[in-house]
């Protein structure tokens, strides 16, 4: 990734995020859920998690990628790598220029804790939409994401986000680990 995208302003990140949605405004599907959750979260307080001198704008572009491959169930950096140089949502989000394994582990390690808060936040939109408590969700539920909501509601306990985004986030540990040592 280029030094250029490192220094995205704000406004240049707002603009992507923007031109993401009206992409996906020609669809449905979980990347609406990941837009509207990253967008809810209130990072420009000082309790904020990850380092003091974060780019927030980049933050919230980083935040999109591996939340939206979180929720899909796709963990390992190197895979999340190929999925951004081949998807054009992310074609948009990082004009064309999206991070390398290396930059995505790093990122993961620096800010897991505002992965983690997007992950609950994505998790509860989607329960309240899944469920209908929210009518007031642009986004539509098609079949895919239903079926993916449904496997990880569980039916005697209710669905929990901060554990699944726990868990989540294991397994993505668990796949940097594995390749940081090869």
């Amino acid at each position: 990734m280029s030094e250029e995208f490192q220094q995205v302003s704000p406004l240049e990140a707002q603009n992507r995020m923007d031109r993401l949605r009206i992409y996906c405004r020609r669809q449905t599907g979980l990347m609406g859920f990941v837009l509207d959750a990253v967008e809810h979260l209130d990072l420009s307080s000082p309790e904020s998690p990850g380092p003091a001198d974060t780019n927030m704008a980049l933050l919230k572009l980083h935040l999109i990628l591996q939340v939206y491959c979180y929720a899909r169930g796709q963990y390992e950096s190197t895979e999340m790598e190929m999925f951004a140089y081949q998807s054009p949502e992310m074609g948009i989000l990082f004009d064309e220029e999206p991070p390398s394994a290396e930059e995505i582990r790093a990122f993961r390690r620096d800010h897991t804790d505002a992965i983690w808060l997007a992950l609950v936040e994505i998790f509860d939109l989607a329960l309240k939409v899944r469920f209908g408590t929210d009518t007031s969700f642009a986004t539509p539920v098609d079949a895919c994401v239903v079926d993916s909501l449904d496997a990880w509601f569980e039916p005697l306990c209710g669905p929990q986000a901060d554990k699944e985004a726990d868990l989540r986030l294991k397994k993505a540990m668990f796949w940097d680990t594995l390749s940081e040592a090869c």
